[in-house]
């Protein structure tokens, strides 16, 4: 009996192990897309039909503003000095845009590290965890928002519902046949969201 329990206990032990072992390659695998791109995440001032729309208004006036600056930019700390520098010029921008679509509320930005959820586009899918971030809140900030990635460039094509021309970390792969399909890291997205509930950084 007791050569049972021992041989319970070391094969409990082996697969905590394992556990413990998988668990660490997929969050490195998703710290490593999160290491090589710049998330943007535009949140609404309510749920209202307009001021989402109104939202969707911010992003593309965003995105406009932003895309010649990191034309350039070959990583994330070059984005982030990019965007650090011309922060004033976001939030006049958005306040700007706001105003035209007859919206009084006001809007702040920042560049911040969060916990996003799992997020699947047409061509790239991004897995739950921590990724750094230009956070635009428009008003009181409780509606939905939007997010995708502004370097690099996806969020065109992905909120056009189109094809994505580049993946983080080329993820999108393509078959011998030609056809394209998605690596997901569903390792790495159920990991991010268990450190999230837990309230792990």
């Amino acid at each position: 009996m007791t050569g049972k329990v021992k041989r319970v206990e070391l094969m409990l032990a082996l697969a905590v192990l394992l556990l413990f072992t998988y668990a660490a390659g997929a969050g490195a695998q998703q710290q490593d897309i999160a290491d090589k791109v710049l998330r943007l995440h535009v949140i609404a001032d309510s749920d209202s039909a307009e001021d989402q729309r109104v939202k969707l208004c911010v992003r593309d006036r965003v995105l406009a503003l932003c895309a010649p600056w990191l034309e350039e930019a070959d990583n994330q700390d070059e984005v982030r000095q990019i965007l650090g520098a011309h922060m004033q010029e976001i939030v006049d921008a958005a306040q700007l845009e706001l105003w035209a679509q007859g919206a009084d509320d006001g809007v702040t930005a920042q560049i911040s590290e969060e916990y996003y959820p799992t997020r699947d586009y047409t061509d790239f899918s991004l897995p739950a965890g921590r990724y750094v971030g230009l956070k635009v809140r428009i008003g009181s900030a409780q509606g939905h928002n939007w997010w995708c990635v502004i370097f690099p460039p996806l969020c065109d094509g992905a909120a056009a519902g189109e094809t994505a021309s580049l993946s983080p970390g080329e993820r999108a792969m393509t078959r011998r046949d030609g056809t394209r399909y998605v690596v997901r890291f569903k390792a790495a997205e159920l990991l991010g969201e268990v450190r999230h509930f837990f309230g792990a950084a």
